[in-house]
């Protein structure tokens, strides 16, 4: 594993003060860019810059020659970058570090004037820090001469105006590691971790450590911020470590108060100390995600409406970029045609039961004035099923039999079960033959026993309860119909029968059509048929952005619409 310590400098430092220096696998480096900037006053940022690099300088005459030592240069847009290659003209500089990259012609372009500048260096590290960058990173990757690439995850929360940032606690983060390093391992390449910005809980930091070495194939390194993460890396048994994918979570609140923005943007500004970072007891505050909460905090002025979605994974789908959610997109879309903030909650449910509970509890908390609820064909599916899996309470696996005519309905007991949940999905493969027949047997014989009836009857008695709910509360009511799940060759006619059932019992709701195999002229399911990809997404965003554009428009009020036909739009267009 490799560290890129950038550390804290001035005129004051000496190469003593900086710990484990001469390590074989660490690279002590300078920052020229977001790390040197006054946070507080941009216009002292000129003048700050041109005092480091001179820093700079001075400090990299007293290394020795066996020292190695890098730089974060400006990015191609800044006119920094001419004065960056000035002060490392002619010099060695062991690794360069180059930001905000979205494709290989400006790759090419800096690494010629790298070169023309006499520059010698052992890596050029290109940094993805925007969407435009991941989406062709496969072509960065291909230039001569790459050997790592590495990931700026403050720059590309701020690119995406998220807030608060994902960071390395969220699964939303570790969708887009897994897209840079499927990319890295598949070029043989060396991926680079964007540094973690908790002081403490130094458990969870070695437990990311282990994580990326699995991963990565080893072949990965590490940016720290401090002697202590730096220790950690060096030092990684003498630190205890936990099962990675129980330290992550998903957000389901996409939006953020007034009130957190306010508390961030007063501890960068009570700890800043000139310079890019703050930093407090318990964390470094990036001068990104200040600049995302100052933008949040005027935003928040903006009139307010508040949707909840009710679904299952599908919000949260572990193998979609977080930008490319229907939800994320439909937020976006919406807030910017009508200039409001659209705030989303999301509860998610695997069973009928409590789901009541759920919605009562938030709109106590919140006052929903929109919900969504996803017609998910798997509660459904694993009731018709007379054989069933499932893991108690006390974490041990169990087998029963399921007969609701006997009320034994143990999938309304406990969650279908699903181990290594994170990471271990496979939506490329479909089980055996063998496996597909017994499957059909399974549901064959749970049809024959009445299942599917009673299935079928308990979620149209818990989407009527839903619905006297919104009435009474005066929440607009909004029904995504099922996917057409294709799994197994019985799937599609359950999930078709759960379709034909809302809409007779529902005549005059709005219900988004999802039964599409196609969209675009490509299928909108990945090959397993369980997990959809990026284009039902951009489906059914598009679809729930029809609606709510319609409830939103000014000669509208949130009312209960009529004919769902309106919204039913060409799917391959």
């Amino acid at each position: 594993m490799k560290i890129y310590q950038f550390i804290k400098y001035n005129q004051e430092t000496k190469i003593i003060h900086i710990k484990h220096y001469g390590n074989e696998n660490l690279v002590i480096c300078f920052d020229f860019e977001d790390g040197i900037q006054n946070g507080l006053d941009e216009n002292q940022t000129i003048k700050l810059k041109e005092k480091y690099r001179n820093y700079f300088i001075q400090l990299l005459a007293k290394f020795d020659s066996e020292s190695k030592v890098g730089v974060r240069l400006n990015s191609k847009n800044s006119s920094e970058l001419k004065k960056d290659l000035i002060a490392i003209k002619d010099k060695f500089i062991h690794s360069i570090f180059l930001p905000k990259i979205e494709n290989s012609n400006e790759l090419i372009n800096i690494k010629k004037s790298i070169d023309d500048n006499g520059v010698k260096y052992k890596e050029l590290v290109p940094i993805i820090e925007n969407k435009v960058g991941l989406e062709h990173i496969e072509e960065i990757i291909e230039i001569p001469k790459i050997e790592s690439i590495a990931f700026g995850h403050c720059d590309y929360n701020l690119s995406l105006n998220i807030f608060p940032f994902f960071h390395h606690n969220k699964n939303e983060y570790w969708k887009w590691i897994n897209k840079i390093v499927l990319a890295t391992n598949k070029a043989k390449i060396n991926f680079i971790n964007s540094p973690y910005l908790s002081n403490n809980n130094r458990e969870f930091y070695c437990s990311m450590l282990g994580h990326l070495k699995t991963i990565t194939n080893n072949n990965f390194g590490q940016i720290t911020l401090s002697n202590i993460h730096t220790d950690i890396c060096i030092n990684q048994s003498k630190y205890k470590k936990i099962k990675f994918n129980k330290l992550l979570s998903n957000r389901h609140k996409l939006y953020e108060t007034s009130d957190y923005a306010k508390t961030l943007i007063e501890s960068y500004e009570r700890n800043n100390k000139g310079l890019g970072l703050s930093r407090n007891n318990e964390r470094i505050i990036a001068y990104q995600e200040y600049i995302a909460a100052k933008k949040i905090f005027l935003k928040n002025k903006q009139e307010t409406i508040n949707l909840t979605f009710v679904g299952g994974c599908f919000p949260v789908q572990h193998n979609i970029l977080y930008e490319d959610i229907f939800l994320v997109k439909s937020k976006k879309d919406i807030e910017n045609k009508f200039k409001i903030n659209l705030n989303i909650d999301i509860i998610r449910y695997e069973r009928f039961t409590n789901l009541i509970d759920k919605i009562i509890k938030l709109n106590k908390r919140n006052n929903i004035e929109i919900l969504i609820l996803s017609v998910r064909p798997e509660p459904l599916l694993r009731i018709i099923k007379l054989y069933y899996k499932y893991i108690n309470k006390e974490g041990k696996l169990k087998k029963s039999l399921n007969i609701p005519f006997f009320n034994v309905v143990n999938p309304e007991k406990y969650d279908y079960l699903m181990l290594g949940r994170l990471y271990d999905y496979n939506i490329k493969a479909k089980k055996s033959n063998i496996h597909s027949i017994l499957v059909s047997l399974n549901y064959i014989v749970g049809l024959l026993a009445g299942n599917l009836k009673y299935a079928l009857n308990r979620y149209i008695e818990l989407i009527k309860d839903i619905e006297n709910y919104c009435k009474e509360n005066n929440i607009e009511l909004i029904l995504l119909g099922p996917n057409l799940r294709n799994n197994n060759n019985m799937e599609p006619y359950f999930c078709k029968k759960l379709d034909d059932k809302i809409r007779k019992n529902f005549p005059k709701k709005e219900i988004i059509k999802g039964l599409d195999m196609v969209y675009k002229n490509k299928s909108v399911f990945n090959e397993n048929g369980i997990h959809v990809n990026e284009l039902y997404h951009d489906m059914i965003a598009k679809r729930i952005n029809k609606i709510l554009t319609e409830l939103l428009s000014p000669t509208k009020n949130i009312v209960y619409l009529a004919d769902s036909a309106k919204i039913e739009d060409d799917s391959n267009k």
